[in-house]
Order: C-alpha cells, then structure tokens, then sequence
C-alpha cells in the first residue's frame, strides 16, 4: 500500500511539474525596451533590450512615443480664449440689453475655471469646440492662474465689478470703462492678463524646466513632467504647432489668424490659431523683417522645437534652448513695451489736435502693462523695474505740447527707452519703429 501511495505521490508531482513547464513555455518572452519614457517602448517586451531617446527635431511642434502624442498644451489655450474673448464680452455688453446673465458670463469668464460657457471667437471654417470646458474640464482660472506680483488680481477683479456695474447703471458708452483715474479697463485687463498670465507663466515655466521630473511618466499620461511642463509653456506663448505654413504678415494685419492644417474642415484652437502674443510678436517682426534683423517669432518656435527634441532625447544641451528662448521671450515682450510707449508718445504730440484721449487712454494703460509684465520673469534684465513703474505713474498725462509738463514726460519716456535699449540691444531703427 505504502509503494503504491509513493508511486501515486510521485506522478501527482511529475504532472505538477509538467504543467509548470508547460505554463512557462507559454509565457510571452518578448525582448524590447522596457522604459517607457523611450521612443521605442515596448510595453509587451519581457527581457530588456536597447532603448532608443535620441530623436531627429521634427518640422512641427507634434511629438509622439510608440504612436500616441505625447503633447498636451490644452489648458493654456482655453486661458488664451478666456483673455481674448473678455474684451468681446465686454464689447457686447454695449451692443445688447443689460441682464444679469450676460454680467455674469463676464465675471465667470475671469474667475471660473473652464467656465461651460460659449467660446466668443470665431472662425471660418467653424472650430472644433465651441465651449471652454470642452478643450479642458480643468483648466485654472484666470483669477487663479495669474500673478499677484503687483496685487493684480484684486485690481483686475475690481476692473470687472466696475464695467458690470456701470453696465447696469448707463450701459458701455462714453466713460464706463474708464475709472476716475481715466484708465482704461478693458485695456487693462486684456494686456494685463496677456502679461500677468502668458507670459508670466509660460517664462517661468521656461526658468523652471529642470526641477521637473523627466525619468518617468506622469501617471496614466504618455509624458514626462517636463516634456508636459515644456508644452504647457509653448501653449502660453500661443504659437500654432505648423508654424512653417504661416506668414507674419498676414497675422500682423490680423489677415490670417488661423489655418486648417490638418484639412479636416475645421479649426483647432490647440495646434491651428496664432494667439495675441504671437500676434504681437508677428507685428513687432514687420519691422525686424524691414530691417534685416532676427525674428521674433522664428527664433521662438525653433529654440521651442529644439528644446523639446532635447528633453525628449534626454540631451543635455537643453539648457542652451532654455536660454536662449528665455532671453528671446523676453526680448519680444520688451519690443512691446517699447511699442507702447512710441504709441503714448505719439498719442500726446496729436492730443492739443484731436482733444481725444481715447487713443492715449488704451495705450498707456497697455504701455504700463508690458513694463510691469517684464517685472515678471524671475531673472529678468529689467532690473530697475520699480523705479520705470514710478516714471510711469498712474495715469496718462493730458498735457499741451510744450509745456513743462509735456515735456518732463516725455523725457521720461524717453528715459525708459534708452535704459531697455540698452537692456536688450536694439537698433536705433528698431527702436523708432516698433
């Protein structure tokens, strides 16, 4: 009995083991590379085999890993939308009868986040998406995202209570978007926002690169945290992924402001709209072209594109890109600024002519704005910020040509001119023609 449980025993064991063996044969022994940050990840791959990082910088901002994009800038476009619609909004509530709703989507569009409220940009083919929320359920707010520096999002919140409340009390004509300082409001909230927001943002976001982790993936998303950190910054500046189809012309002249590149018959505002900082930056290269300098806007999407092939490659001459793009971005912003001011220049010369302010209104607002914004940029050459601010002052400055008043201002002006000329290099063309 004792021989033939042994017996037993020993072919149970025997069937046991052929199993196993059988089982292990049928494991999928797949060799390929097992890091899933590497262009040729395999997520099937069993023995570990050669990854491959390096990357050939492609002609497009579109990147990808084992064939899923790896590129995700969606939150700042709806930022983008909200900046750009806010003076529609704020157009329309001058154009239409005053309710509760239409003053409600104007403080919505500043404080909520992905408000689900219609986008008011148009385009011809129809976009995509016609609602924020749809692009990013969870984008930021304004409010939220951008800086309190200078205590801007209190001011800018008080901007908005005041347009709606003078909405309801006269309408927006004449004097009710401006305060008693004569300050325009909607001027102040679109470059103020342009500022305080994209380019605050997105340069930091620039400065910060190498504290994000580019080792592994952010959880359930097909990047890293830098490569996410690199693109979110890209969507700030607001520059269409295919660059190489567009010219600066016809968005300087606001001809051309978006294209279908994909030919699907509609437009992408994530990869297929040049937004206002490109916008500006295009018209301050109507001059560089004029003149035989650097474009803005090239220099950008190459350090850009190059930038994000490095981080991506794992090279280290990322960190050359993140200075040179750094300094180029602002650069640009400085060149707006110095826009600004020629324009307030001029706005007072023509002023005793025309006795209208309104033009002086919007642009010195808007000249404040860019100086202030340079102020944003952790490592910024506009070092003596504080005392532009103060030359600045606090409103325009309604004065006859010639007299002592006009002219202190003016020098002043000037004054700020030559400290960013000589911050930043510009010609003496360059700076008579921005």
């Amino acid at each position: 009995m004792d021989q033939y449980m042994s017996i037993k025993n020993t072919t149970y064991h025997i069937c046991i083991l052929l199993v196993l063996v059988m089982m292990t044969a049928c494991i999928k022994r797949e060799v390929g590379c097992t890091d899933p940050t590497a262009l040729n990840f395999n997520p099937d791959a069993f023995i570990a085999d050669t990854c491959i990082f390096e990357l050939s910088t492609p002609a497009q901002y579109t990147f990808s890993r084992v064939g899923q994009s790896t590129v995700d800038y969606s939150e700042p476009i709806v930022q983008q939308l909200l900046i750009q619609d806010i003076p529609l909004m704020i157009q329309g509530l001058a154009n239409q009868s005053i309710d509760t709703a239409s003053v409600f989507q104007l403080d919505s569009r500043f404080a909520e986040t992905a408000p689900l409220f219609s986008i008011l940009t148009t385009t011809s083919p129809s976009p995509v998406v016609t609602n924020y929320n749809t692009i990013n359920p969870t984008a930021r707010s304004l409010s939220a995202e951008m800086s309190n520096q200078f205590g801007d999002r209190s001011l800018f919140q008080a901007a908005i209570d005041t347009i709606s409340n003078r909405a309801y009390e006269q309408g927006i004509t004449g004097t009710a978007l401006y305060t008693d300082e004569n300050i325009d409001l909607s001027s102040m909230l679109y470059h103020g926002l342009l500022t305080s927001v994209c380019y605050q943002e997105g340069i930091q976001l620039v400065e910060n690169i190498f504290s994000s982790n580019n080792s592994t993936n952010v959880t359930s998303q097909s990047y890293t945290a830098r490569e996410h950190d690199w693109d979110l910054a890209f969507g700030y500046l607001g520059m269409p992924a295919f660059w190489g189809a567009w010219d600066i012309g016809d968005i300087a002249n606001n001809e051309q402001l978006y294209k279908d590149s994909s030919g699907d018959g509609q437009i992408d505002f994530t990869f297929e709209y040049a937004f206002p900082l490109m916008q500006m930056a295009a018209e301050r290269d109507e001059v560089n072209r004029a003149l035989g300098e650097p474009l803005f806007t090239d220099s950008l999407f190459i350090y850009f594109l190059e930038g994000r092939t490095a981080i991506t490659s794992k090279k280290d001459t990322l960190s050359h890109f993140v200075e040179r793009l750094s300094f180029t971005w602002e650069k640009a912003s400085a060149a707006n600024a110095v826009h600004y001011i020629n324009a307030v220049k001029n706005d007072m010369m023509n002023l005793q002519s025309t006795q209208d302010t309104t033009s002086l209104n919007t642009n010195w607002i808007a000249m404040k704005m860019w100086l202030q914004g340079l102020a944003y940029k952790g490592n910024t050459l506009f070092e003596e910020y504080e005392n532009v601010l103060l030359q600045v002052g606090t409103s325009p400055v309604y004065a006859n040509l010639g007299t002592p008043e006009f002219n202190d201002y003016l020098m002043q002006l000037e004054g700020i001119n030559v400290y960013i000329q000589s911050l930043y290099g510009f010609s003496e063309a360059q700076m008579m023609d921005f």
